[in-house]
């Protein structure tokens, strides 16, 4: 991992989305292993109330062929265990965009491709990163 010494205020990473694809999958058990060993790292240079992880974004289905929103849910859940383990702040923005029931539109960036966000998706996310920023 890379991180420069540099102080900030906040530290947010959002993670797993290619971890959890199909065509290169790294199983559960060693993802999250690699979620403790970010998380470890960070603690030593940051406090943890301001390291926010933020789970991988729910895909158009229709659209991805190496991802669906049931190993997003996985991941997520093994992400929100390392962040409640190590006190971390969480963004679920998985359940944000399926909650949003308007997946289509959130994951409607250039590419179309069913993962990758358009304004909609980005929007969301940046909405998400306020909330938690202002508690």
């Amino acid at each position: 991992m890379v991180l420069k010494r540099e102080h900030c205020d906040k530290v947010a990473i959002l993670l797993g989305t290619n971890d959890l694809a199909a065509n290169k999958q790294v199983p559960i058990d060693q993802f999250k292993q690699k979620m403790a060993s970010i998380a470890s790292s960070l603690i030593q240079v940051y406090s943890p109330k301001d390291i926010i992880f933020i789970s991988p974004p729910a895909i158009d289905e229709l659209k991805q062929k190496y991802r669906t929103n049931y190993l997003v849910a996985l991941y997520t859940a093994a992400i929100e265990e390392v962040t409640k383990d190590y006190h971390l702040q969480f963004i679920n923005l998985y359940q944000a965009m399926i909650s949003s029931k308007e997946i289509k539109i959130l994951c409607r960036g250039l590419l179309d491709d069913g993962l990758h966000f358009g304004n909609a998706g980005y929007t969301l996310l940046a909405n998400l990163l306020f909330e938690q920023l202002t508690k």
